[in-house]
């Protein structure tokens, strides 16, 4: 079998990338809705059993957990006004460490972000940056720390390892 004609290799390499910018999108469509049917199903609950406070605490969690703590605020509101005794305290510990472990974040994000406004060429607070803002879910944020990072120092293994870890978006 002889080499390819070079349009063959062209051809190959646009169905190939062609083909895993779909499979990324349809995954990305599945997470999307399951976390859609999710907080669907949440909100069900809440109306399904209007008097039990359970739901709220459940949708409040949920809520947390997505950063959205103005709604977990409120369907905590919810469920505490329904019945205060039926109010797991663990439940309500449980969403207070979410934000509080949110706000930390945060805090820590001002700091390195106040370290790099004295210091724009410190590689490791770029790739803090990077790594806190993940956490809180700052993509944008958090993709133009590690290409910073990247700029000041392509050789180095963290920032070789987080490049590593997100394949699909282009540097």
């Amino acid at each position: 079998m002889g080499k390819l004609p070079k349009n063959s290799y062209t051809s190959l390499l646009l169905f190939s990338c062609t083909f895993l910018f779909l499979l990324l999108f349809i995954l990305s469509s599945f997470i999307q809705d399951q976390h859609m049917t999710l907080e669907r199903n949440l909100r069900k609950n809440v109306f399904k059993y209007a008097t039990d406070p359970q739901p709220h605490l459940q949708l409040a969690e949920y809520y947390a957990k997505q950063n959205n703590f103005d709604l977990a605020e409120k369907e905590l509101a919810i469920a505490l006004s329904q019945n205060v005794a039926q109010v797991i305290p663990q439940e309500l510990t449980q969403i207070s460490s979410i934000q509080k472990e949110y706000q930390r974040t945060v805090e820590k994000i001002d700091t390195v972000k106040s370290v790099l406004q004295e210091k724009p060429d410190y590689r490791d607070a770029w790739i803090q940056l990077s790594v806190l803002s993940f956490r809180v879910y700052r993509t944008e944020e958090a993709l133009y720390a590690l290409e910073q990072a990247y700029l000041l120092d392509p050789n180095e293994e963290t920032v070789k390892d987080l490049r590593e870890l997100l394949p699909w978006i282009s540097y």
